[in-house]
């Protein structure tokens, strides 16, 4: 899944972990969300739980441990909040779900990066599984892939709407500034690893 970036880099999701057995056929997965179930990132992560658990009964069912209180979240919106820090790196979507919206004055545009959200399957886990069980999770992917598109466009509206009416004033510093974003990054990673770098970033520089 993918969403615009508006000033750095996201990442991490969910985690599907180890878990037990429900049935002779039918294995159930234990799934926690870094952020609380009905925040953006967490909404769709549980319609995603929601869908599998309907198509996949007799087969693989995911039980939905928590969020937070799974797992604790990040200490960002306190330090935004007592002026620690001034500004912040956030996707194009959900930037009101943790009280953010009353501390922020500006946007910078254009938005750059795109934020990676990945649900992550322990390894042993999902070796444990039969290939049946490893195909609907596949295909449940594919799945999500496709819903949060549609998701992602249906919010970024709402939350252009909120952004409007907050008062938060956007600052467009132009195409060059995305330009720079988008070097500076394969330039951090040609650094780290230089031989997939460069076949990478020449695949992505056919797609732009």
């Amino acid at each position: 899944m993918k969403a615009q970036m508006k000033v750095l880099r996201a990442a991490f999701f969910a985690l599907l972990a180890a878990a037990g057995t429900a049935a002779a056929q039918e294995t159930t997965l234990n799934a926690v969300v870094f952020v609380p179930r009905n925040t953006t990132f967490g909404e769709i992560f549980v319609r995603f739980v929601e869908q599998a658990n309907k198509d996949g009964k007799g087969l693989v069912q995911i039980k939905l441990i928590g969020g937070p209180d799974a797992i604790p979240t990040f200490e960002q919106g306190n330090a935004i909040r007592n002026g620690v820090v001034d500004g912040y790196g956030w996707p194009a979507i959900g930037m009101f779900d943790l009280g953010w919206g009353p501390h922020t004055k500006y946007r910078i545009d254009p938005g750059f990066y795109n934020v990676l959200v990945n649900v992550v399957v322990n390894l042993n886990k999902w070796n444990s599984l039969r290939e049946d069980q490893k195909a609907f999770l596949n295909r449940m992917a594919t799945w999500l892939e496709t819903e949060n598109v549609r998701w992602v466009a249906e919010r970024k509206a709402a939350d252009e709407k909120k952004i409007k009416d907050a008062g938060i004033q956007i600052v467009d510093f132009g195409p060059g500034h995305r330009k720079a974003a988008y070097d500076a990054y394969w330039e951090h990673l040609a650094k780290r690893a230089p031989e997939p770098t460069s076949e990478l970033k020449a695949l992505s520089d056919k797609l732009r």
